[in-house]
């Protein structure tokens, strides 16, 4: 089924839901009908809507995020949190339209955070659920949105401006980082196999007045 044969605008890809809402409500706004707002899309962007799809966008019932959580990369503590979490022992799965972001640890108190964090930046009213897997023998936090998913499918270097839009965010990123990766025995020790993310995390710890030792 190509994007010009589908009639429901929730079956349509993401970026095409996106690239088309502003017309049509643009479209609304000059006084054309649906049917005239469905063939001036199929015309410049060869997609086809539904009027049901068009109607709830035009009435503000709907927005082409659809179910998706909502998300906007605004530089706050949680964020960060969540950008650390991810870096470390957090991963990001998609299969389908189902974008999801899975952290599964010992640690209950780690999960509690990054299930507290996930929530507050999708906007949530409540955390994620804390679940006990016997297969893994961890704790799962499991949310899904597939704008953070995207945002978060990158470089790490292209993160800076949130890790470092101010002292709280980069606290945040470096406890989520160490709650992630790190270990005690005599000293605190933090691990990981990309050696630029270890230096970066060295900066952040001196510009915090931390010393520590050379990356191996």
């Amino acid at each position: 089924m190509t994007a010009s044969q589908c009639g429901n605008g929730n079956y349509l890809p993401l970026d095409t839901r996106m690239q088309v809402y502003a017309p049509v409500r643009e479209l609304a706004g000059l006084g054309l009908s649906y049917r005239q707002i469905q063939d001036a899309v199929l015309k410049a962007h060869q997609v086809r809507l539904s009027k049901s799809t068009i109607s709830m966008w035009v009435n503000g019932l709907h927005e082409p995020t659809g179910r998706l959580n909502s998300f906007r990369p605004n530089p706050t503590p949680e964020l960060a949190y969540v950008i650390g979490v991810i870096l470390g022992d957090g991963n990001l799965n998609i299969h389908g339209y189902n974008a999801e972001l899975i952290l599964a640890v010992t640690d209950h108190d780690f999960a509690e955070e990054f299930s507290r964090s996930l929530a507050k930046i999708l906007h949530r009213e409540r955390p994620y659920k804390i679940r006990w897997s016997e297969r893994k023998n961890r704790w799962v936090v499991q949310g899904s949105s597939i704008l953070l998913y995207k945002f978060l499918n990158c470089d790490w270097k292209s993160f800076k401006k949130w890790v470092e839009h101010c002292d709280r965010c980069r606290g945040a990123f470096l406890r989520a980082f160490y709650d992630s990766e790190g270990s005690i025995s005599r000293r605190l020790v933090v691990s990981n196999t990309r050696r630029e993310l270890l230096r970066y995390l060295q900066t952040l710890l001196k510009q915090a007045n931390i010393e520590t030792t050379s990356c191996a």
